[in-house]
């Protein structure tokens, strides 16, 4: 909508173009054009970091540990999924935790959604099928690789501000079938992990 001293001021300049030569008339009206279009407001935004600079991390004392999960009749996974094996212990120590402003670590396991959470068995001439090795928490929760969030898991190791920390992070394992139908071989298996800051 175009105001009364907008359209009062336009109306005066178009008078005064009459003065001019046409070519003179011609810039003018450009200019009269541009003065009256709206301005275009430039679309903004912000960009956030966030972080933060942390004391020494701690060192892992026991960063390959084995688990052995023994010798499994496929029978005892046999005949429908998520039936599991005896549940096996196992541990991740660490230790000379700077100090530092967080408040707990936690063990992240790596993997992706695409075996029910499961760690995938080694691809070897005569592998099991139909099973893989599922994770939990020292208080029998379930991981879920790829989908349970690292805060999310059981063990936690707090942080100290005034003092070097160590700590232990405890696990399970265990078979566990995919299907219905488990067919006996080779059932070993691996999967990496980081600590995570909290």
């Amino acid at each position: 909508m175009i105001h009364i001293n907008t359209l009062l001021k336009y109306s005066l300049l178009v008078l005064s173009v009459g003065m001019l030569s046409s070519p003179a008339q011609a810039s003018l009206v450009r200019s009269v054009g541009m003065l009256s279009s709206p301005a275009q407001a430039a679309e903004t935004g912000t960009v956030s970091f966030n972080g933060n600079i942390i004391a020494t991390p701690c060192t892992v004392t026991t960063a390959n540990p084995n688990v052995p999960l023994g010798n499994v009749p496929a029978s005892t996974l046999h005949g429908a999924p998520k039936r599991r094996s005896a549940l096996v212990e196992f541990t991740i120590g660490i230790s000379n935790c700077g100090r530092s402003n967080m408040t707990s670590v936690v063990v992240e396991f790596d993997g992706v959604n695409n075996s029910g959470g499961l760690v995938p068995l080694s691809s070897v001439s005569g592998v099991a099928t139909g099973v893989g090795i599922r994770l939990l928490g020292k208080d029998d929760s379930v991981i879920d690789l790829g989908t349970t969030p690292a805060d999310n898991y059981s063990t936690q190791v707090s942080l100290s501000k005034s003092a070097v920390t160590s700590g232990t992070f405890t696990f399970k394992a265990a078979y566990e079938s995919t299907g219905a139908n488990v067919t006996p071989g080779t059932a070993n298996g691996t999967v990496s992990f980081k600590l995570t800051y909290l």
